[in-house]
């Protein structure tokens, strides 16, 4: 059994995170398993027994997502030609029993090209084709994307949508793929840190891959120089792109530190985890019981993260901070009620990456799926209004 796991994360690194997590999970289930990783390397940790294969790189030129950069500026026709070679090499190289792609096709529409050839060359090796793709989604906004979306997703043998369906469910974003018939939930991807003894005194202040994080971490380091805030200890944990750095001076209280090597277990030593709303973060701050401020990204075209700041807060999972209601004030408050609430418990299925595989496997064996589809979430009146403009 082969698995070859292609993942391109234009700003963030939640994409890669996600897909080296699901990786992991087939590697340890005795799966040779590589990921073709098309966005900048950045050294984030490969799990045991994954191989990753650096194509030439591409990022979105900024937040709007409007152009792609490679390594020495923008792309052009050939440096994309170059990429897709390299990726069917690898599938020549590797002849992969089982293909998964992260995102597409319901995202990453500029790279179309790109991801139907690779499914042509696996189709061609005999791969059973999965796609692989978080609960909550952008919705298309370009004429005629959702009907390309949808006909895209007829060429693979299952969605897996990364999420638990009591929280979120992928039509509501996407109210297209509502009536697709081989969608399987594998609940969240995330991991449970080892047991650790608790500083209740420490916040985590983190943005992910930091690329929009600036404004969060200045708010927190203002709020660590409040009277209430100088009472806490605040790790500012830096992303993986260097633009994030700290835009003012830190007080005594306060810790500037580079990305984490194992951050579920920093969480999981903290009193309330500060971070913007992405999926990987609140994930781990999930699985590590600690206490959750969500500031969610909110630029132009993009409602994700504020959807899940809502749906967590209308669940008593998160305070939410919207960012355009963002001070060190508001910041503090929030710390101090999540902090004085505690976490509660949920319920929802963490164990995404192993149940990814489970499935891939069983599909990849013709068996039936582990999974059932699940499209009718339950208590959906107690839920929030999604900030999307589609119908949920």
């Amino acid at each position: 059994m082969r698995a070859l796991l292609a993942v391109n994360h234009l700003q963030g690194v939640g994409h890669l995170r996600r897909a080296l997590r699901v990786a992991g999970a087939f590697a340890a289930r005795g799966v040779e398993t590589h990921i073709a990783n098309g966005g900048r390397a950045i050294g984030m940790p490969v799990p045991p027994g994954v191989r990753q294969h650096d194509l030439p790189s591409i990022a979105a030129a900024d937040a709007s997502y409007g152009a792609l950069v490679g390594a020495a500026g923008p792309v052009d026709e050939a440096y994309l030609e170059r990429r897709r070679a390299r990726l069917l090499d690898l599938v020549d190289e590797i002849g992969p029993t089982l293909l998964v792609t992260e995102h597409f096709p319901f995202g990453r529409g500029a790279l179309r090209d790109e991801y139907l050839r690779l499914v042509a060359a696996a189709r061609a090796h005999g791969a059973r084709v999965l796609a692989s793709v978080r609960d909550i989604v952008e919705p298309p906004r370009a004429p005629g994307r959702a009907e390309r979306q949808l006909a895209d997703a007829q060429l693979f043998d299952a969605i897996l949508v990364h999420g638990d369906p009591r929280l979120a469910a992928l039509e509501e974003s996407l109210p297209h793929v509502a009536g697709l018939r081989h969608v399987f939930y594998t609940g969240l991807v995330t991991e449970a840190p080892a047991p650790a003894p608790r500083d209740p005194a420490r916040a985590i202040v983190s943005a992910g891959g930091g690329a929009t994080g600036a404004g969060l971490f200045e708010a927190a380091l203002r709020a660590a120089a409040l009277p209430e805030g100088r009472a806490l200890t605040w790790h500012v944990r830096q992303g993986w792109h260097a633009e994030a750095s700290p835009p003012v001076a830190a007080p005594p209280n306060v810790a500037i530190l580079p990305p984490a090597r194992d951050f579920p277990a920093e969480l999981a030593q903290a009193g309330v985890s500060v971070s913007q709303a992405g999926y990987n973060t609140v994930g781990e701050a999930l699985a590590a019981a600690t206490p959750m401020v969500l500031v969610p990204h909110a630029g132009p075209g993009q409602a994700e993260q504020t959807f899940r700041a809502q749906r967590f807060a209308a669940r008593g999972l998160a305070e939410h901070v919207p960012e355009a209601r963002l001070s060190p004030e508001r910041l503090l408050a929030a710390v101090l009620r999540a902090r004085e609430r505690g976490a509660p418990a949920h319920g929802l299925a963490l164990d995404g990456a192993a149940r990814s595989a489970e499935t891939s496997l069983a599909l990849a064996d013709r068996a039936a799926p582990a999974l059932p589809p699940s499209k009718s979430p339950p208590e959906k009146d107690a839920w929030t209004s999604s900030p999307f403009t589609t119908s949920a």
